[in-house]
């Protein structure tokens, strides 16, 4: 997940739940663009028929979203097949553990936006920056689109995701990297889905708020 989400205190470690966190980030990190760029070539090398291998794939995109920059075509095959997960997550099994899923998968999205080793503004604007409006995105139509089926974690997991990214991404420093106009459209519709966040959750009981932020 993005580092902040733990240093700002919205979220918990869940590395518990990756086993590739046990190897050294050099070599998994190489492996991961073999087999994602794999992958990206031909789309019959993933198999999803068990639940065993949908959480390894999970790992190689984990891993590869938390990339640097320059390596964002490697984050977009993983967002390509979360953007489809997230549009039919029956492959996980039943509404709680597709919940559990999504929890994972709303969390590994917010890793491109650490936005690692910012060298080449070229990249940043062409490439990169229009990856991450897409996870935005991704974001506000799945909250459209499946809300309702949420669970009270997900909603949870989700907001604080969201306020997260969105703090980052104005803290972040852009100006060497986009123009301002850029800056500012990409910086509203991170704020724009927190309120979208908000408005869909349907939070009523004042407690819940005290789960988030």
């Amino acid at each position: 997940m993005l580092p902040s989400l733990l240093t700002e205190g919205l979220m918990e470690d869940d590395s518990e739940n990756y086993s590739f966190v046990t190897f050294a980030r050099p070599q998994i990190s190489e492996a991961t663009k073999i087999i994602i760029d794999t992958i990206g070539k031909d789309s019959s090398n993933v198999s999803t028929t068990s639940k065993k291998r949908v959480k390894v794939l999970m790992e190689f995109f984990a891993v590869a979203l938390s990339l640097n920059i320059e390596y964002c075509k490697f984050m977009e095959i993983a967002v390509n097949y979360y953007e489809q997960w997230l549009e039919d997550s029956s492959l996980y099994g039943d509404i709680k553990r597709q919940n559990k899923y999504m929890r994972r998968i709303i969390k590994q999205l917010s890793q491109p936006f650490a936005m690692r080793e910012p060298r080449n503004s070229t990249t940043f604007q062409q490439q990169f920056l229009p990856l991450l409006m897409r996870i935005l995105t991704i974001y506000d139509t799945f909250i459209v689109n499946r809300g309702k089926e949420f669970e009270l974690d997900t909603w949870i997991v989700l907001l604080n995701t969201v306020i997260g990214i969105t703090d980052y991404v104005i803290k972040f420093s852009l100006a060497p990297l986009c123009p301002e106009d850029k800056i500012s459209e990409f910086r509203q519709k991170a704020v724009n889905l927190v309120f979208n966040t908000i408005l869909f959750s349907g939070f009523e009981d004042a407690t819940h708020w005290g789960t988030c932020c």
